[in-house]
């Protein structure tokens, strides 16, 4: 796609049968050996977060590819899967324009029976455009990353994330409108800002906790090269010019030092990945929350009951077969029977074929972060750091 050329013109022409658009050729046989598709919508962030490099590579005038495109993409990926990633850095960075494609997809979703449930990214603007949010549901949107970043405002001042500080609320209650329009928040959060001292560890784990959210991209700040932060802290002396900084940041911290700043992290990851306070704020929204994603399924379910049982039997087996995997490969008895005695609540709280697939999903991943933090406390090498 063009730089520089917004791409969607929503015209009589783009007004065709969308729902019927020949598939692009792809591999098969390889697509079988992955979870999760990908596709990419749009390009391009109108804002100007310091620590980004989005706005440098791609520029900060959205271009949105058409309808057309996009649902040929989709015809490939319906073929061989369920569950797609919108990879957009920022789906609504062009709110007019995304609203009309979303506008087709909820079409081709209806005429093919809503084969595909989305993931994907969005600034925390989202929650302040009804109308979008409803859009994105009923597209068949069930969870948005977020860039959260930090509960400090003086951070987000400082780098400049202004859009996280508007009008409407707090950010928890922002998260909160958008999980109650039907999408789970999955947050990006980052540690070592200028204004952040080490306060900022249990501040960032009481905000997820207050937010519901359970997956947590926790990072140390990292200057990338050619962003505004990386020319700012180099004029200053405050980068570590290794390839592989060995605290796992080129950034060396203003209140507190790059050894605190690591032990933070760790701690921190350590305490969020705990397995009952992982489940404490799943079960927050999954279950007290009763959190209700998958709404364009949802309401197309109620109009063709013979679908909606196909479907929901084809989730319950998903899910079964998902969670007898992880009981019997995880080797950590502790955390099968944590599995186990998790998945028996919900089963009895909430026995919904939907809601079960997600939650052992979330089981699969909450196996993936503890072996993370379990690397991360080893500390035998050079920190990693989940940026």
């Amino acid at each position: 796609m063009p730089e520089g050329r917004i791409s969607h013109r929503y015209e009589q022409a783009e007004k065709t049968d969308m729902t019927r658009v020949p598939a692009p050729r792809f591999d098969l046989l390889k697509m079988r050996h992955y979870a999760f598709g990908s596709i990419q919508f749009s390009r391009g962030c109108p804002f100007q977060c310091e620590f980004c490099d989005i706005i440098v590579v791609f520029g900060r005038r959205p271009r949105i590819k058409t309808s057309r495109q996009i649902i040929a993409e989709l015809e490939a990926l319906r073929q061989r899967l369920s569950i797609v990633f919108i990879v957009d850095d920022n789906l609504i960075g062009n709110k007019r324009e995304i609203k009309k494609v979303l506008c087709d997809v909820i079409d081709w979703q209806q005429a093919n029976g809503f084969p595909l449930t989305f993931v994907t990214e969005a600034s925390i603007d989202l929650a302040d455009d009804d109308e979008l949010m409803r859009l994105m549901t009923e597209a068949n949107i069930a969870a948005v990353f977020v860039g959260v970043e930090s509960p400090n405002e003086e951070s987000l001042r400082e780098t400049k994330k202004l859009q996280n500080l508007r009008r409407g609320g707090s950010m928890v209650d922002k998260v909160h409108r958008i999980q109650d329009a039907g999408m789970e928040v999955w947050a990006g959060m980052m540690l070592g800002f200028d204004n952040d001292d080490e306060h900022i560890f249990e501040a960032q784990r009481r905000f997820l906790t207050a937010a519901r959210i359970s997956t947590a991209m926790v990072g140390m700040l990292s200057a990338i090269p050619k962003t505004p932060l990386h020319s700012r802290l180099a004029a200053a002396g405050r980068l570590d010019p290794s390839d592989d900084p060995i605290g796992g940041t080129n950034v060396l911290p203003l209140k507190m030092t790059r050894e605190a700043l690591g032990i933070g992290y760790v701690r921190l990851m350590a305490d969020l990945y705990d397995a009952d306070a992982y489940f404490a704020r799943l079960d927050d929204l999954y279950i007290t929350g009763a959190i209700h994603t998958e709404r364009g399924w949802q309401r197309y379910a109620r109009r063709h009951p013979w679908r909606r049982q196909a479907r929901q039997a084809r989730r319950l087996l998903e899910a079964t077969a998902l969670a007898l995997r992880l009981l019997w490969q995880v080797p950590e008895k502790r955390l099968r029977r944590v599995y186990r005695q998790r998945l028996t609540n919900l089963l009895r709280c909430r026995p919904d074929p939907t809601v079960m697939r997600v939650y052992a999903i979330k089981c699969a991943m909450h196996y993936h972060a503890h072996r993370l933090v379990e690397t991360l406390q080893q500390r035998e090498s050079k920190l990693l750091n989940t940026f």
